[in-house]
């Protein structure tokens, strides 16, 4: 999966995108239309139900780990998709704000290396690669049913 605040950066043929549906990257319809034939993840920055998406991210500057909970169930009550992204270091706070809530929810983790994609226990992806270079980051997926077919 590529995700990218400049999704003109993704080469055009990626079976999977992840892009910005809200805050300073939001992507527009003809930068997801780019994609037609991938599995599209949307990414909430604020954490805002009404803007939609499918993982909520949970960085500095983005949404905070309060917001989770009225995240997750507010896309659940609404019989959609939800996930969380954070970087490694914040898993373990993620992962107990989760068990409080407690409904099924997909993490997405960053844990950068210079090699090979990885596997992080607990998690559906993890996001192994930051190739600023060329404007995009990548990740992998382990589990097929997260994601929406395009």
């Amino acid at each position: 999966m590529y995700d990218s605040v400049t999704p003109s950066a993704i080469p055009a043929s990626a079976r999977m995108v992840a892009g910005y549906v809200n805050g300073d990257f939001a992507w527009s319809r003809a930068d997801w239309a780019r994609f037609p034939h991938a599995a599209q993840i949307g990414i909430n920055v604020t954490g805002r139900l009404a803007d939609g998406g499918t993982i909520i991210d949970v960085e500095t500057g983005d949404a905070t780990t309060a917001a989770i909970p009225g995240w997750v169930r507010g896309r659940e009550a609404a019989g959609q998709m939800h996930g969380v992204y954070c970087q490694l270091s914040r898993l373990p706070e993620v992962q107990a704000v989760l068990r409080a809530v407690p409904i099924p929810t997909a993490i997405w983790v960053a844990s950068w290396t210079p090699s090979a994609p990885h596997q992080i226990p607990g998690c559906v992806a993890t996001q192994f690669a930051n190739r600023a270079s060329l404007g995009y980051d990548m990740s992998v997926v382990y589990n097929d049913d997260w994601h929406p077919t395009p």
